[in-house]
């Protein structure tokens, strides 16, 4: 429980459902310009890909490090155990990627193609993809604590408003109207409070 007198756990899910919803507020230019170049998209991307680095070194990697130091006297302990955790976060990620549908922005069609999807679903689905596992680290890092947790959020949704924008240009340079791109860019980053919430339930059963 936290000195606010609200659960962790519920804490963790609202901090990862205010983190999507920035997608969504970084979408809303679109209704001041409908098209944007490609370089355009490409520097959103960019700066996004460049905050969620940071946030994952920072806010992530380095205080995990030091959660393991604290537990164990063995220098050797804390590397391995973070080191184990990255690499079973970036199979989890390779398996769903080779499993289900989807397509970026710069490569052609990925996963089994077992559903008859259109360019934009197989698009959205990537976003979504990738938006689950960010929700999942927002709730993962309130376990310890609102201080903890606050970072993590708040460089997430930050990168989330240039990712948002990113996919609402996109959809709306192929075809989509205004109101239907900034829907589905929002719809896209509201997945993040379903990895928020799972992350945030797991810490709160169980501190290891």
């Amino acid at each position: 429980m936290d000195p606010t007198g609200w659960p962790l756990w519920m804490i963790g899910f609202l901090g990862s459902f205010a983190a999507g919803l920035a997608t969504g507020v970084g979408a809303l230019p679109i209704f001041i310009r409908r098209h944007w170049q490609a370089e355009s998209t490409s520097v959103m991307l960019a700066v996004a890909g460049g905050i969620m680095l940071a946030a994952t070194m920072f806010s992530l990697i380095m205080p995990a490090l030091g959660i393991v130091e604290e537990r164990s006297s063995s220098a050797l302990e804390p590397p391995l155990v973070v080191g184990g955790g990255i690499l079973l976060g970036a199979i989890a990620i390779y398996v769903v990627h080779s499993i289900v549908p989807h397509e970026h922005f710069a490569k052609d069609s990925e996963g089994h193609q077992f559903l008859a999807l259109g360019r934009n679903w197989l698009f959205i689905l990537a976003i979504t993809l990738h938006n689950v596992p960010e929700g999942l680290s927002v709730g993962v890092a309130f376990g310890p604590g609102i201080s903890s947790g606050l970072p993590v959020a708040l460089g997430i949704g930050i990168q989330n408003m240039p990712e948002g924008l990113a996919v609402a240009a996109a959809l709306s340079s192929d075809g989509a109207t205004r109101l239907r791109s900034f829907m589905i860019a929002l719809a896209t980053g509201l997945v993040e409070p379903v990895g928020g919430l799972v992350g945030a339930l797991v810490i709160h059963v169980s501190a290891a």
